[in-house]
């Protein structure tokens, strides 16, 4: 809400993919609606294994927006980019990559969520899922918790 469309827009295409593949999943399996859907999809961690995560830098926690700093946390292929470089992948859909959907206040009111997505570029599917609480010492961005939890999946 009151979120400049821009900062989402491009990935819009990729949203609507894990769409149908979400209601056809459920609809093949209807018993998963009244379970935690998203366990169900962080089941994905572990195929990362060989891809890219592609990260634009104002969506990183500030003591970790660097790919030497993200590589002490955890071990797999990051870069930092910028978001017409996501908007091309997922253009190309490049299946070894996989970008980034946060969604938070960005700024705007200090008691939300923060919301974290990692989805594949070329296959609209979930890999990693989770939401935090915006506090101070938890900002609006993919946090060093985050990749620790990547990497004990791995």
């Amino acid at each position: 809400y009151n979120v400049d469309e821009d900062s989402y827009t491009y990935k819009l295409g990729t949203f609507i993919r894990f769409l149908q593949n979400h209601v056809k999943l459920i609809t093949e399996n209807p018993n998963m609606i009244s379970q935690n859907i998203y366990k169900h999809y962080n089941e994905n961690i572990a195929d990362l294994k060989g891809k890219t995560i592609y990260f634009v830098e104002d969506e990183l926690e500030k003591s970790i927006s660097s790919e030497a700093k993200i590589k002490q946390i955890y071990p797999g292929k990051v870069k930092i980019v910028e978001k017409e470089d996501i908007k091309k992948l997922i253009m190309s859909g490049d299946e070894n990559a996989v970008f980034l959907h946060k969604v938070g206040p960005e700024g705007k009111n200090l008691n939300a969520r923060v919301y974290k997505i990692l989805v594949g570029a070329g296959d609209s599917q979930f890999y990693y899922f989770d939401y935090h609480k915006l506090t101070g010492k938890s900002p609006d961005a993919f946090l060093s918790k985050d990749f620790q939890k990547l990497a004990k999946a791995k």
